[in-house]
């Protein structure tokens, strides 16, 4: 088309758009299965350790708690002072950790933090 004029930013916003569009057709439970389900043991353990520094069993276990919380929120369901029925699991090796339950949603606060990746960490 000659009359449509698209720079570089352009073509490479329609291009993630192209690619990431499928993504959105995809549940939560299903890219948390791709990604931990699919991979193997030392490649899991391998990014839970040098992204986040934890083991992969504990991430597993964090994904899976997060996946329920998810769910809980989408079908409207109180999530405040609720018992957790997945429970994550908690590394008690790292400050700050010792003696938070896994049961509350306190915790989840913690996984939150400890998985969001700020610039220059």
């Amino acid at each position: 088309m000659a009359w449509l004029r698209i720079n570089n930013d352009t073509c490479l916003l329609l291009y993630i758009i192209h690619v990431t569009h499928p993504l959105r057709l995809l549940t939560m439970r299903t890219l948390a299965g791709f990604f931990f389900g699919g991979l193997k043991r030392t490649d899991r353990n391998n990014i839970s350790k040098d992204c986040f520094r934890i083991d992969g069993k504990i991430l597993s276990s964090w994904i899976h708690t997060l996946v329920y919380i998810r769910n809980l929120c989408a079908h409207h369901s109180r999530i405040w002072n609720r018992i957790l029925a997945i429970k994550p699991r908690v590394p008690n090796k790292l400050a700050g950790w010792k003696g938070i339950s896994n049961s509350k949603i306190f915790c989840l606060f913690l996984i939150f933090k400890r998985l969001i990746i700020l610039p220059g960490e």
